[in-house]
């Protein structure tokens, strides 16, 4: 349990403003159960009786229907060959875009960084 006297004002404020939702959610949560409850009784069903999986979700009223948009084109700029392979050469990374895992696991490993990785002969492609 949170020590409240530690907390600060705004922080104590948004703690009361997520509890006040959370409360309101298992209000509307039992007000749904009930109602639930009158229906399948009033039908004669049990909830075994449904299948969920044939329920489609209702669109809301006055809502506009979407038209199929286009398909998106495929990226047309041009493949970058590999410039750089772990030592046992079973992954290559072009050197562009974020270090795969396997380069800044070596990294640490080796205790360089990026740019020595990048400069280091021993894994470069030749």
């Amino acid at each position: 349990m949170t020590n409240l006297s530690k907390l600060s004002g705004s922080q104590l404020s948004k703690m009361l403003e997520n509890t006040k939702a959370e409360l309101k959610r298992r209000e509307n949560i039992q007000a749904a159960a009930v109602e639930i409850s009158a229906i399948l009784k009033k039908y004669s069903v049990t909830l075994q009786d449904i299948d969920l999986g044939s329920i489609k979700k209702s669109k809301k009223r006055g809502a506009v229907k979407k038209t199929a948009s286009k398909p998106k084109a495929k990226d047309q700029r041009a493949k970058v060959e590999p410039k750089f392979k772990d030592p046992d050469g079973a992954n290559t990374w072009s050197g562009r875009g974020k270090a795969p895992v396997w380069v800044t696991d070596l990294c640490a490993r080796e205790s360089i960084d990026i740019e020595a990785f990048k400069l280091d002969p021993r894994f470069a492609i030749n």
